[in-house]
């Protein structure tokens, strides 16, 4: 059976109590806009008043657009992941999961096909946008973004990354992991994984030189339920900020196996660096033990985490195979 092309999860989170409701209808609007064929849009709303979001419910009804309304405090990785689940459980397989934080919005009309045609250009298991602001670009390449861009598209190198704000996540990553994103963090570091995830399974993480996208910097509150207001960087090493993990950060990067394979973890703080003898000249890893690696400890089984069990209430509009 054919999958369908995108699924666009528009990720939003109540939990800092702001009323950011039109700037969803703004974003949303702009994913509208896309003229995107073969695509499904889906809200996932982690603890948004009710009060603010039936408003906005009625006024995107009929429009093929879903709502995902999570009950639990959850970290947004997690909302993502189960967001993801409900919709395939729906609709089927989708060839790749487009994340897009709640302050993110497209600014041009034809960018969703264009990081689209991006995505299925090359052996690519992650595709990212450009941002307004906050990219992390400057932290991980110690560059300017017009530097790192200089020759085209970005090909993220292994123990690189970038901030998470609009991303496209191959279903291959699920096929692998049975989740898209890694769900041990509670607030930091996610993206220093990401390109072991994808050289793990032969793949690259690719980053677009001419899409960009308007982004509000923490316009929900960044990771609100579990770091307000920055806290847990004044507490503890924020690399260590896990979320229901068995096996504390410390253990996981001292793991013989992990090593072994070539994983590496917050480079940019050199807390783990990866053995680059480990992986080829394409960024692709050398051996048969990372995948399992990852699996086994970025990602939670289901006696810590049963996504089955989520508190939420899942609204579908009439499926629509246009954004």
């Amino acid at each position: 059976m054919e999958k369908n092309k995108l699924l666009v999860v528009y990720n939003t989170c109540g939990i800092s109590g702001r009323d950011n409701t039109a700037a969803y209808a703004n974003s949303i609007q702009k994913i509208l806009e896309q003229k995107f064929e073969n695509g499904k849009i889906v809200i996932s709303s982690c603890l948004n008043s009710p009060a603010l979001m039936q408003p906005l419910m009625k006024a995107t009804r009929g429009k093929g657009i879903d709502y995902n309304l999570i009950k639990e405090k959850l970290p947004v990785n997690v909302t993502f992941n189960h967001s993801v689940k409900k919709c395939r459980e729906i609709y089927g397989d989708f060839e790749g999961y487009l994340y897009i934080d709640s302050g993110c919005s497209f600014t041009k009309a034809g960018d969703l096909q264009k990081l689209y045609d991006m995505f299925k250009s090359g052996p690519y298991a992650m595709a990212s946008t450009r941002t307004t602001t906050d990219t992390g670009i400057g932290n991980w390449f110690g560059k300017e973004d017009e530097e790192v861009f200089q020759d085209g598209d970005l090909v993220v190198p292994v123990g690189k990354a970038i901030n998470l704000h609009t991303q496209i996540f191959s279903h291959d990553l699920i096929e692998a992991y049975g989740h898209a994103i890694p769900d041990i963090f509670a607030s930091y570091c996610t993206e220093s994984t990401f390109s072991f995830l994808c050289a793990a399974i032969k793949k690259n993480w690719v980053m677009s030189k001419d899409v960009i996208v308007d982004h509000l910097w923490g316009m929900d509150g960044a990771s609100s339920g579990f770091n307000p207001n920055g806290i847990i960087a004044h507490v503890m090493d924020p690399w260590k900020h896990l979320f229901r993990s068995p096996k504390p950060m410390e253990e996981i990067i001292k793991d013989p196996v992990g090593i072994k394979a070539g994983f590496g973890y917050e480079e940019v703080c050199d807390v783990l660096m990866h053995d680059e003898s480990q992986f080829d000249s394409d960024g692709f890893c050398l051996n048969e033990d990372l995948e399992p690696f990852i699996k086994n400890n970025l990602f939670l089984k289901n006696d810590m985490l049963d996504y089955n069990t989520i508190d939420h209430t899942y609204v579908s509009d009439n499926y629509s195979t246009a954004p």
